[in-house]
């Protein structure tokens, strides 16, 4: 993505911790969180959004 001449940032810990630590991340993201378990994709709360995995891989 630098590569292509854009700004990017790694946040510590990952962006799961930082929905954790930062509680008005909401403020700050917009869409879900997609992770590699039956969770499938998480808010800002880290709650489940109750998404299947079909509506993610088409």
């Amino acid at each position: 993505m630098q590569d292509l001449g854009l700004q990017v940032h790694q946040l510590q810990g990952g962006i799961l911790n930082y929905f954790k630590e930062i509680p008005d991340a909401e403020a700050d993201f917009e869409g879900e969180c997609f992770v590699f378990d039956n969770r499938v994709t998480l808010d800002t709360g880290l709650r489940d959004v109750g998404r299947e995995r079909s509506e993610i891989d088409g």
